[in-house]
C-alpha cells in the first residue's frame, strides 16, 4: 500500500502541477492530500473547494481501494517548517 500511495502522490503532483507534500490514509478509508505552498493558498475558498473536488475525483479514479473521504490541505510554510493549513473535503461523484 505504501508504494501505491507514493505513486498516487506523484500522479497528483503531475496532474495538478503542484508540489504534493504528503498523501496518507487514516482508518483505512480516509485519505488526506497536503499541498505545500500552493498558489491556491491565497485564492478564494470557492477556488480551493473546486481544487479539492478535482483532486477527490482524480483520486477516485486512480486509487484502487475504496475511500470514504478525501481531504485536501493547502499548507503555507517556509521549507522545513511544520504547520497546518486550511482543509477542504473533496466531493467527487460516486463510482458507478
Amino acid at each position: 500500500m505504501f508504494r501505491d500511495l507514493l505513486a498516487l502522490r506523484d500522479q497528483i503532483a503531475t496532474e495538478f502541477h503542484e508540489q504534493v507534500v504528503d498523501v496518507n490514509i487514516a482508518n483505512g478509508d480516509r485519505m488526506t492530500v497536503k499541498f505545500l505552498n500552493s498558489p491556491l493558498s491565497s485564492r478564494s475558498r470557492q477556488e480551493k473547494q473546486q481544487r479539492a473536488d478535482a483532486v477527490a475525483a482524480f483520486v477516485a479514479t486512480h486509487y484502487k481501494q475504496p475511500l470514504s473521504s478525501v481531504s485536501i490541505q493547502f499548507v503555507s510554510q517556509p521549507a522545513g517548517a511544520a504547520g497546518d493549513g486550511e482543509t477542504y473535503v473533496g466531493r467527487s461523484a460516486p463510482k458507478p
